[in-house]
């Protein structure tokens, strides 16, 4: 999706349509074929229903698989048996959905900077940031 469109009208995309404009006009103010921006507001609309803000952190924050993201995934499911907890109650302590701690403990996302430090605190642990649970 990306590549069809530059990195610096993804954002007035997103913006535009968060304004409420229809395509035609988004399409004629970004000169990006109609086609191609109705394609990439479906993709859009997903990823927020998907908790995300914007395309660009969807892909920052969903890279699978990667050292963080298991370390990550097998800190919370350790910390959840620890406690004796489930992954609903870990998403009310932290005001989150269901779907995000799931992809949490999926190893496919991680947490917002300003989630880490009351994650590990909901989860009574020493950690404050992602780099100290590296570190470890």
């Amino acid at each position: 999706m990306s590549e069809l469109i530059p990195k610096e009208k993804e954002k007035l995309i997103e913006e535009l349509y968060d304004e409420k404009h229809p395509l035609d006009y988004i399409s004629e103010t970004t000169k990006i074929p109609i086609e191609i921006v109705y394609s990439y507001v479906k993709f859009y609309e997903k990823i927020k229903e998907m908790g995300f803000s914007s395309v660009k952190e969807y892909i920052a924050r969903e890279k699978p698989q990667s050292k963080l993201n298991v370390k990550l995934s097998n800190f919370i499911k350790n910390k959840l048996i620890e406690l004796d907890k489930t992954q609903e109650w870990l998403a009310q302590e932290l005001d989150v959905s269901e779907k995000t701690i799931s992809r949490y403990v999926r190893g496919q996302s991680i947490p917002e900077k300003e989630l880490q430090g009351k994650l590990f605190r909901i989860l009574k642990s020493n950690y404050k940031t992602l780099d100290d649970l590296m570190k470890d």
